[in-house]
């Protein structure tokens, strides 16, 4: 059935070892209480939507997300992470990591839905961070809507690995913040498709794939974080910017 818990306060799980399992839907706010649901062996078979302060939930297999609202927030999951909804954290962090079980799936991907976010005002350099896939491998793919972070600062860095990063919007903007690397072996966006960012600098490595953007303003290319310039393999790299390149 469903779980719906609101508590004044903060929710822990008991021990890294128990494990949570709800076939329904998850409903948990804790007002500004801190969220803390990190066993490795949890299974929310419903979809999820927290609110609550800091906030951080664990998922052994595939995980439907419909929306966090919180002050910094943190996602795992074995499987496939799908956000239906908006991650907000307010001008906290936000981290996922999908496929980290990719032993036993090794094509889980991260999918954000049609009119779906992530969202924070955080101007730091790990404003947004996304990881698909374990280093030990996994192919599965990110496809993005609308992520945006701090624009005087603040990074989003995604990185699927030996998967491709692809457009889930269309036209519209998937990056908006300071400066983005992203890194994904088989393409960062599409020739038919490119991603759309707003950014002041860019670093990419697309592999196979190549890399394929548009950049709705002045663009450098440059390091970020551990990610170097534009890179590839054997793919082409399409890069169109509405300014001047550097």
């Amino acid at each position: 059935g469903n779980f719906d818990l609101a508590v004044n306060g903060n929710i822990t799980q008991a021990a890294a070892t128990s494990a949570i399992k709800i076939g329904g839907v998850t409903t948990i706010n804790s007002n500004s209480g801190d969220i803390t649901l990190n066993s490795a062996t949890n299974d929310f078979i419903g979809s999820v939507q927290l609110t609550g302060g800091s906030t951080s939930i664990v998922d052994a297999n595939n995980l439907l997300l419909t929306s966090i609202s919180s002050t910094q927030a943190s996602v795992t999951t074995g499987g496939n992470l799908t956000l239906s909804g908006t991650i907000n954290a307010g001008s906290g962090t936000i981290s996922i990591n999908v496929n980290q079980e990719f032993a036993l799936s090794p094509n889980d991907n991260f999918t954000m839905q049609p009119g779906s976010s992530i969202v924070t005002t955080n101007d730091s350099t790990s404003a947004i961070e996304i990881t698909v896939n374990s280093l030990l491998g996994g192919a599965g793919n990110a496809t993005l809507t609308s992520l945006s972070a701090g624009t005087s600062g603040g990074r989003i860095v995604i990185d699927t690995n030996s998967g491709a990063i692809l457009d889930g919007n269309a036209a519209s903007l998937n990056v908006t913040a300071n400066s983005t690397a992203l890194r994904a072996l088989a393409g960062v966006g599409t020739a038919s498709d490119p991603l759309e960012l707003s950014v002041n600098t860019l670093a990419a490595i697309g592999g196979s794939g190549g890399v394929f953007v548009t950049n709705s303003k002045d663009l450098s290319l440059g390091q970020v974080g551990a990610t170097a310039g534009l890179m590839t393999t054997t793919g082409n790299i399409d890069v169109r910017v509405n300014g001047s390149l550097t």
